[in-house]
């Protein structure tokens, strides 16, 4: 339950951070949620077909209509999706962001200025040009970012010798000196 509603918040730092810390639990792993997690752990985009999968888990409260007619997940992917897609471009025209959002280019300019202006999503607007830049940072985000990269590949190691242990349990056994 916390794992959704953590999907469901708005995106920014806030919502990083408890991602960040649910991420590491590990029960987590077990959840049907775990790769619409992961993937907003590691700031990756979320395709539709992950999306459909996690919307068909959600309660029905939790399908509800904002008013500008999109759902609660809607909204969290979208977010989600520029947000990541701030990690991939240094500057992007509306209407390839809106492409790759799904929506339209105007409702991405709205988005993307109210995550600018509430300080969710770091870069400028030019609308001269119709794009945004984005604010590339190597300080403490980029280092919290790589962490999580790192973290993830020593979970994977893991679960990868825990697995040759389970069938193998010879390989783990002490040596005889």
């Amino acid at each position: 339950m916390a794992v959704t509603c953590a999907i469901l918040a708005p995106a920014g730092p806030q919502r990083s951070r408890l991602l960040g810390t649910l991420y590491k639990d590990e029960r987590t792993p077990r959840l049907h949620s775990f790769r619409v997690l992961e993937k907003m752990v590691m700031d990756r985009l979320l395709r539709r077909d992950e999306i459909e999968a996690f919307a068909a888990s959600l309660a029905s409260h939790q399908k509800a209509r904002l008013e500008d007619s999109t759902t609660v997940l809607d909204r969290a992917v979208i977010e989600h999706n520029m947000l990541a897609t701030s990690r991939l471009y240094d500057n992007i025209s509306f209407v390839q962001l809106a492409e790759l959002l799904g929506i339209d280019p105007d409702k991405a300019e709205r988005i993307a200025s109210a995550m600018l202006i509430e300080k969710r999503l770091v870069g400028s607007i030019d609308q001269v040009d119709a794009l945004i830049r984005f604010n590339t940072s190597s300080g403490p985000l980029a280092l919290a970012a790589f962490d999580v990269q790192i973290e993830h590949a020593c979970r994977t190691v893991e679960t990868v010798a825990s697995a040759i242990v389970k069938q193998h349990p010879h390989l783990a056994a002490p040596k005889a000196a």
